[in-house]
């Protein structure tokens, strides 16, 4: 069972007669999992794992065969993913 829940926000800006674009990107998404067979195998019968990025981005149309694109972006994972497929046992 794997209930899951997304945002996304992106949008783009055109300059310079279409020659060049801004984008800029925000997502989240969520998941809460529940393996149906995690006791056979002594795991964690419930986990979360959440995760956050943002992202930034020009193009620039240079000629007709070049073009410049720059790009920034950040993510952070939490949860399962962030420590692994399992976590150490005390």
């Amino acid at each position: 069972m794997f209930p899951r829940r997304v945002i996304v926000l992106s949008s783009e800006w055109d300059f310079n007669n279409k020659l060049c674009t801004l984008t800029l990107g925000l997502s989240y998404s969520s998941n809460d999992i529940e393996p149906i067979d995690a006791a056979l195998f002594g795991r964690d019968r419930k986990e979360d794992k959440r995760s956050r990025s943002f992202s930034i981005g020009w193009t620039q149309v240079l000629n007709k065969i070049s073009l410049r694109r720059i790009l920034y972006s950040i993510q952070t994972l939490l949860g399962v993913l962030a420590k692994g497929m399992e976590r150490p046992r005390t």
